[in-house]
C-alpha cells in the first residue's frame, strides 16, 4: 500500500536536467497499543509544501483502498522526516461514574480519555470554555480523580464567582471567594511550597532529583482557580481605593505565578479556569508553563492565540456540539493541539458533593495540611 501511494502521489517525480540521478525515499512502520506509526524519510526529494499535505493524502488513500475506518491521530514533520500516527478507532470519551475505577498513583496521573492522561509532566493547567461548554463538569472530573489518585492528596479552591464549586469544595478543603481570602490562600500555599523545598534540600549531599511526593509520600496538592478573571476584576476595582503598597492584586498575582512556575518539584499543581483568559491575566511566558491546556466550545481568533499561541485557521477542527474542544499536552512532541471530547461526569451515579463528603470523612476531616 505504501509503495502504491508513493507512485500515486508521484513522490519521486523526475526533474528536467542533464544528470541522471538516483532518487529514493524510505517508509518505516510499526504498530503499538493499537496505534499504527508510519514514518516517511523523504531523502530531500519532497518539497516542503507537499510534506505538509502528505498525512492528509495518505489518510484518504488508506480509506479508499481498504474501505475501513482510519483516524489520523498525529502528524509531525522534522528534518525531512514525516511521522504519522493512525488508528482504526477514534479515541474514546471517558464516563466517570465510579470512584473505585479511577486510577491511583503516588504521582499525578489522571486519565482524560482512553489514550490521554494528565501527568506530572504537565502539572499546571488551563481550562477555558463559555457557559454550557462542559467546563464545570471537567473540573469535577479533575478534582475527584485527583483526590482518588492518592488518599493523601489535598485540594485548595478559589471560586471567583462564589458559585457551586465554592459551596461543594468547602466540604473537602480550604476555599477562597474574594480577593483577600484568595491572597491568604495563595500565600499559605507558597509557604507550604517553601517548606517542601527546604525538606527536599535538607540533605545537601543527596543526588536525588525527585519531587516532594516521591521523596516523602505526603501526597500532592492541587489549586483550582476557577473564574479567575471575575476575581481579578474585583481585586483591581478594590485596589483603586488603596495605597500602592496595600493593593491586593499585585501580591496575589505574584503568589499565583510563583506556584505555577515553581510548584512542580514541590508536588503542587495549579489549574486555572474561566470563560475567558486574556493575555493580560496570563502572559505568554506564563501560558507556556501550563503544560495542560484545554479549550471547550467555540473559540474566537483572539482566544486561539491566547490559549494555544496559534491562529484559528491553524488549529484542527473539533466537534464542540457535545462538550468537545481542543487539548494540548506538553512533553508529547505534538505539532498541534488535538480534538478532545471532555470526560462525562455522571452526577446521578457519583453525586459530586456527597462524594466529596465521603472522601473528607475517609481522610479524617479533609482540610489541607503541609
Amino acid at each position: 500500500m505504501l509503495r502504491g501511494f508513493t507512485e500515486e502521489s508521484d513522490l519521486l517525480r523526475q526533474h528536467d536536467n542533464s544528470f541522471n540521478q538516483t532518487k529514493s525515499i524510505k517508509w518505516l512502520y510499526s504498530i503499538s497499543d493499537s496505534l499504527i506509526i508510519i514514518k516517511l524519510m523523504t531523502g530531500g526529494h519532497v518539497n516542503s509544501e507537499m510534506e505538509k499535505d502528505i498525512a492528509r493524502r495518505l489518510h484518504g488513500y488508506f480509506v479508499k483502498e481498504t474501505r475501513v475506518s482510519w483516524v489520523l491521530e498525529d502528524r509531525r514533520i522534522k528534518d525531512r522526516l514525516i511521522m504519522m500516527v493512525f488508528s482504526h478507532e477514534a479515541d474514546k470519551r471517558l464516563v466517570i461514574e465510579d470512584i473505585l475505577s479511577l486510577r491511583q498513583s503516588n504521582e499525578l496521573n489522571i486519565q482524560l480519555t482512553q489514550r490521554l492522561s494528565w501527568t506530572i509532566r504537565q502539572p499546571m493547567g488551563l481550562v477555558v470554555g463559555p457557559t454550557g461548554s462542559g467546563k464545570t463538569s471537567l473540573l469535577k472530573v479533575l478534582i475527584i480523580s485527583f483526590l482518588a489518585n492518592n488518599h493523601k492528596n489535598k485540594v485548595f479552591t478559589i471560586d471567583g464567582k462564589e458559585a457551586f464549586l465554592s459551596v461543594a469544595m468547602s466540604r473537602i478543603g480550604k476555599v477562597a471567594t474574594d480577593g483577600q481570602s484568595a491572597l491568604g490562600l495563595t500565600a499559605e500555599l507558597c509557604q507550604i511550597m517553601q517548606q517542601r523545598y527546604e525538606e527536599m534540600n535538607a540533605d545537601v549531599d543527596s543526588e536525588k532529583d525527585s519531587t516532594h511526593a516521591e521523596l516523602f509520600e505526603q501526597g500532592s496538592i492541587l489549586l483550582i482557580a476557577d473564574e479567575l478573571l471575575a476575581l481579578i476584576g474585583e481585586m483591581q476595582a478594590s485596589d483603586k481605593m488603596l495605597k500602592p503598597a496595600e493593593r491586593i492584586y499585585p501580591q496575589f498575582y505574584s503568589n499565583l505565578m510563583s506556584l505555577i512556575v515553581k510548584g512542580r518539584q514541590a508536588s503542587i499543581s495549579v489549574v486555572v479556569s474561566g470563560q475567558q483568559m486574556p493575555a493580560s491575566i496570563l502572559p505568554t511566558e506564563t501560558r507556556d508553563s501550563l503544560g495542560l491546556r484545554i479549550a471547550l466550545g467555540r473559540m474566537s481568533q483572539q482566544q486561539a492565540q491566547e490559549i494555544f499561541g496559534l491562529g484559528l485557521k491553524d488549529l484542527p477542527r473539533a466537534d464542540t456540539s457535545n462538550y468537545g474542544g481542543l487539548i494540548w499536552l506538553d512533553g508529547l512532541d505534538w505539532e498541534l493541539p488535538k480534538p478532545f471530547q471532555s470526560p462525562y461526569y455522571d452526577d446521578e451515579k457519583l453525586p459530586f458533593k456527597a462524594t466529596l463528603s465521603n472522601i473528607a470523612e475517609a481522610q479524617g476531616g479533609g482540610l489541607p495540611q503541609a
